[in-house]
């Protein structure tokens, strides 16, 4: 009979330990839901603005890549590559161009055209166009840019550029800006 009563106050000692550690009261999680709260409304906003930055961001870094991947194609190839902006559709190529014939280049790597639509890729949601200034005068619609064999950039009716092509993308109210120099066809992001 010992050993039974024994038992049975073990069993009382352990109800009552678990009893007493039930978890949080409402009391103590309201100020904690409150501050949490505070932190997100705070923080919420920069969070989105970091996201739209980072998505421009990277956004530019790809097309710079690709219009310096055209112009070492036209300088490995002696031969005409270019980029095309449509700004309706809020998209750029990569092309070849054989007499007045353009054909959209194929990604060595995804096997895929080399088409960059902003709308269609996640990771560039909410960038667009904002001018774009691909002419040998400036200032004119067209929004093809052309390296020769050379290198040289020209613009789609194949004159060699007077002053420095730009491409303008946005999101969030960020801009940033490719450029070409027209005598270098150095490309950079500012």
């Amino acid at each position: 009979m010992l050993k039974a009563d024994k038992r049975k106050a073990e069993m009382t000692k352990n109800t009552i330990s678990f009893k007493r550690s039930k978890g949080f009261t409402l009391v103590e999680m309201v100020p904690v839901m409150l501050v949490v709260g505070i932190m997100a409304v705070v923080t919420g906003p920069q969070i989105v603005s970091s996201l739209q930055s980072f998505k421009l961001n990277a956004a530019a870094g790809q097309m710079l890549a690709d219009v310096r991947y055209a112009r070492e194609l036209a300088l490995s190839r002696h031969a005409t590559y270019g980029i095309e902006i449509n700004q309706a559709g809020n998209y750029y190529q990569i092309f070849s161009l054989s007499g007045n014939t353009k054909t959209v280049l194929t990604d060595p790597l995804t096997r895929k055209p080399m088409t960059v639509d902003f709308d269609l890729l996640p990771e560039y949601s909410g960038v667009t166009f904002g001018t774009v200034d691909f002419c040998q005068s400036g200032g004119c619609a067209a929004v093809d840019l052309r390296f020769d064999s050379f290198g040289v950039p020209a613009d789609s009716a194949g004159s060699t550029m007077a002053s420095s092509a730009t491409a303008q993308i946005s999101a969030g109210g960020t801009t940033r800006t490719l450029t070409i120099n027209e005598q270098t066809a150095f490309s950079e992001i500012v």
